[in-house]
């Protein structure tokens, strides 16, 4: 098998990319704390005027990008992100992109997380992708980060316990619309399949194509029906053939090889042996079970004869029982 190729961290710039109005970076100093698995390597805040353009590829951090002025174009896969004041950006590591100002230039505040764990926590936030999104309260994360950034520059090991914190408490905040957006995604791709899942029982569906037909990866929608329905995929639509066919045994005169073809399977024995793993009963049994019911159901009275029939029956079980043998059932006796 090819060894795939390792991708390396790679920045370049054109244009006057140094020349700053002002520039500050507080950057993390504690070189025997590198291996925890989230801190705030750096807090960088700039302000520029100059027209340029910076394009990184494989980048090694998790970026929270603001502005307090001014207007930025940050590209990443053929996308265009607007990032202007009272919008946060989302840049996860090992995205590729590149930005440059828009016209009068900007004022620029970064927050950069690292940790040996950074990937798979940026997962488990669902933060996957560049993500930019309105964010009411950019003064009050402004000011936080900032607050990061003076502790980060004081270099004091009793800071440490509160940074960390700090930067799994700002992760969980501005990964919540990543979540919502997520979340509303999931109940579409799921949706979508249940609804492909419990139609056209009797035509073959491809399951390996099923995934690519939703836009989503096979173990993704294999764990959102585990997480959401309790089965897989496939076991979603056997459920479904079941319960198509236990209506029809019900509400139709078809014959049970002709119910086995309409749901989809191949033979009547393959049929009568899956519904009899999912219902317990065998179809034959089952729509002799469903007549008897009806028939019962049928026979009762209504009206005002259900009325009398009633006041009868209490009146009766009202009286007292003098010495008649009362019957009492086996305990092994079976009820349906």
């Amino acid at each position: 098998m090819k060894e795939q190729k390792r991708r390396r961290h790679n920045y370049e710039t054109t244009g006057d990319h140094d020349a700053a109005v002002s520039f500050h970076i507080g950057i993390w100093g504690f070189r025997d704390c590198a291996m925890l698995p989230l801190y705030p390597y750096a807090v960088e805040e700039t302000v520029r005027r100059n027209r340029f353009t910076f394009r990184e590829e494989f980048c090694r951090f998790l970026f929270v990008i603001m502005l307090q002025e001014g207007e930025m174009i940050y590209r990443s896969k053929g996308k265009n992100f607007r990032l202007v004041p009272g919008k946060v950006l989302l840049i996860p590591p090992g995205s590729d992109y590149s930005f440059s100002p828009g016209k009068g230039g900007y004022h620029k505040l970064v927050l950069e997380l690292k940790g040996v764990l950074l990937d798979s926590i940026c997962s488990g936030f669902g933060l996957r992708e560049i993500r930019l999104f309105d964010f009411p309260q950019s003064e009050e994360l402004i000011s936080r980060i900032r607050g990061m950034g003076t502790d980060i520059d004081a270099k004091e090991r009793e800071r440490i316990p509160k940074l960390l914190g700090e930067s799994y408490a700002l992760l969980f905040q501005l990964a919540a619309p990543a979540r919502e957006k997520e979340a509303t995604k999931a109940s579409r791709v799921l949706a979508s399949a249940q609804m492909l899942l419990s139609r056209d029982f009797d035509r073959k569906l491809n399951f390996s194509e099923l995934p690519a037909q939703l836009g989503v990866g096979r173990t993704t929608l294999d764990r959102l029906f585990r997480d959401k329905v309790g089965i897989s995929p496939q076991g979603y639509r056997n459920a479904c053939r079941i319960e198509y066919a236990r209506e029809l045994l019900t509400r139709s005169d078809l014959s049970i090889k002709e119910i086995a073809y309409k749901t989809g399977y191949c033979n009547q024995f393959y049929f009568s042996q899956e519904f009899r793993r999912q219902t317990g009963y065998s179809p034959h049994a089952f729509r002799l079970e469903q007549e008897r019911i009806g028939a019962v159901y049928l026979s009762r009275p209504s009206g005002e004869d259900a009325e009398q029939e009633e006041i009868r029956s209490r009146r009766v079980s009202s009286e007292p029982l003098r010495n008649e043998r009362i019957q009492r059932p086996r305990r092994d006796a079976t009820f349906r």
